[in-house]
């Protein structure tokens, strides 16, 4: 009788509410006009990233690159500031190889995108 006294003045957990969660919840793309993707890939892209950071309940920002194999250290800096910031860091692949991560670093791949060409980076615990 008691716990259920108590239970009665305990604080509700509350979920978020769908329109807050939205606004709480930001993508920013980078690369996309020099990707050499056609306009229904980018924005497909975009929605399925986006989608998946709702769908996980995420709160902040994250961050999109479409990007090619080739090292560009200045995106390389990017990322590294990005993911020590713990803000989500995704890449796009936009052709045959996933390009190199920032040293310490690494893509894991997202097989739930259908293309299977969504990566996240990640910290590599094994240094």
């Amino acid at each position: 009788m008691l716990q259920s006294l108590l239970s009665r003045f305990a604080p509700k957990q509350q979920n978020p509410e769908p329109e807050n969660l939205i606004a709480d919840t930001k993508l920013i793309s980078y690369g996309q006009e020099v990707s050499g993707m056609d306009d229904e890939t980018i924005q497909s892209g975009i929605e399925w990233v986006f989608l998946s950071l709702l769908a996980a309940g995420y709160r902040g920002q994250g961050h999109l690159f479409w990007l090619d194999s080739e090292r560009d250290e200045e995106i390389l800096k990017l990322q590294r500031k990005l993911i020590k910031k713990n803000e989500l860091t995704f890449l796009y692949r936009c052709d045959d190889r996933v390009p190199p991560a920032p040293d310490g670093f690494y893509w894991r791949l997202m097989p739930e995108h259908p293309e299977m060409r969504i990566y996240q980076l990640q910290i590599r615990n094994d240094e």
